[in-house]
């Protein structure tokens, strides 16, 4: 039920609300749901707050351990009211650590009371893998997480909670697979449709390696049966602009939807008025100076961006014309004291200030030119260089040759080393690969012996001259009879 109300200011003093006095009238839209019949209700549709003068307001409470479960690593959250809602992503860094334990947060108790935190594992609903989301959606009952990937692909698994139920209850939560294999960041809601922003899709060659980003925007439709293919419709944004690929969060303005660009600097807005399959609906902007972005935030006037890895602020004027460059305001934000370059990942609008959400600093570029994976396991583990172990000739293979034997050296070689420093270790490699006689001594000398080592003892080279005996090659090297 959608109503609007018009509320005129008295002109008593003693209002609560004291606005301006060429502003004697406030309008207001809001959604009203009514689904319990009772004689009387209340429901504010108009509040008012003053910020805090200071910023050194801060608390923290450590509830990585709720009800015996790994409640740690989460991407966004949510609020219904009363309860905060943590989207689950991933316990570590590790791509593989997806987990689905959601943490619930009562706002109405102490924020530092452990008894206030509520966790429930929601990692197998339905018979899926509902594991690793990107954000979450609240419709006024239900709550939405947006699927991003299970740790080993990208998927389009929804998760969904009934926050009329009970929370532990495994019958409050549904899942569906809308078999779409691309991955989403973020999404926006206009009040019925959920837009979700795409991310990467799993690539023939490296289905998780992020390697091939997306352009399809997937609408869920909330007041449809959430398990009908029908409720989900996509569109290729790359119809419109081959750059509007890889999004990463997503604002509503009241008519249009933004897509916030991750890779490449290319806005893409929807018009929700319009036909969702329209190619008219769509139009894409790229701004100058426009960096990676990780959300953004609306005032009711201006979108802000949320730099990512930068300090430039952009903000677009949701009033002018979209693809007008004056519309669209920088600001570089690195010059702002005890800041410097850094990096942040959403934010929150509090009725007057942004808060920007810090997550990193700008990449610092690598020092060698070539991957440490391409240095050789000996240098790269400090590992002491031995020559491998002779094999006497007489008795063909295997036989380990007595000591004097093992000290005798040829006078016209040079005795190895144990260790080198690493510098000169690198640079004699570096130097081995333009010379192949000195990549054949350098192989032999260190690369094989390398190899000889991770090889089993028991483990015969080729088939030794006696067969009586191979048996007991494969089980323990022989020992040297006297005669």
């Amino acid at each position: 039920m959608t109503s609007l109300f018009t509320w005129q200011q008295g002109d008593s003093p003693s209002s609560l609300l004291a606005l301006p006095d060429p502003c004697r009238e406030l309008t207001v839209t809001a959604w009203v749901r009514g689904d319990t019949a009772r004689p009387a209700g209340l429901q504010p549709l108009v509040s008012q707050w003053a910020p805090r003068p200071s910023f050194d307001t801060f608390s923290a409470c450590d509830a990585s351990r709720t009800d015996g479960l790994d409640t740690r690593g989460f991407y966004g959250a949510i609020f219904d009211g009363r309860y905060i809602y943590y989207c689950p992503i991933r316990h570590r860094e590790d791509r593989t650590s997806v987990h689905g334990c959601v943490l619930r947060y009562d706002t109405h108790r102490d924020f530092k009371d452990l008894e206030a935190y509520t966790a429930y594992d929601a990692g197998r609903t339905d018979g899926l893998a509902t594991r690793g989301f990107y954000g979450t959606v609240f419709d006024g009952r239900y709550i939405y997480f947006i699927p991003r990937d299970d740790g080993r692909i990208h998927h389009s698994r929804f998760l969904r909670y009934d926050t009329h139920r009970d929370f532990k209850d495994s019958a409050s939560w549904a899942a569906w697979d809308a078999d779409h294999p691309h991955s989403f960041q973020g999404a926006a809601f206009d009040g019925r449709y959920i837009y979700c922003c795409p991310g990467y899709t799993n690539g023939p060659k490296a289905p998780f390696a992020d390697a091939e980003e997306s352009g399809v925007v997937m609408r869920l439709d909330t007041q449809g049966d959430f398990k009908n293919p029908a409720s989900y419709r996509t569109f290729d944004a790359r119809s419109q602009d081959p750059k509007a690929v890889c999004f990463d969060g997503a604002a509503f303005d009241g008519r249009y939807v933004y897509f916030v660009p991750l890779q490449t600097n290319t806005v893409l807005r929807c018009d929700t008025r319009g036909d969702f399959d329209a190619a008219a609906s769509w139009q894409t902007f790229a701004p100058d100076d426009m960096g990676a972005n990780v959300g953004a935030v609306y005032d009711g006037h201006y979108l802000y961006f949320v730099p990512f890895g930068h300090g430039n602020m952009i903000r677009c004027n949701t009033r002018g014309d979209f693809t007008d460059r004056a519309t669209w305001q920088t600001h570089d934000a690195t010059a702002t004291p005890g800041i410097g370059p850094t990096g942040y990942k959403g934010g929150f609008y509090d009725g007057r200030y942004i808060y920007y959400t810090p997550f990193r600093g700008p990449v610092p570029p690598r020092r060698c030119s070539q991957p440490l994976s391409r240095h050789p396991a000996p240098l790269r583990h400090h590992q002491p260089l031995r020559r491998p172990r002779q094999l006497d000739r007489s008795q063909r293979r295997l036989h380990r040759r007595p000591a004097h034997h093992r000290l005798h050296r040829r006078r016209h070689r040079r005795p190895l080393p144990l260790r080198r420093p690493l510098a000169q270790r690198s640079r004699r490699w570096l130097d081995a690969r333009s010379d192949p006689p000195l990549r054949q001594r350098w192989q032999r000398r260190f690369f094989q012996p390398a190899l000889r080592r991770l090889r089993p003892q028991w483990r015969p080279l080729r088939r030794p001259a006696r067969p009586d005996l191979y048996h007991q090659h494969r089980c323990r090297p022989l020992q040297r009879q006297r005669p």
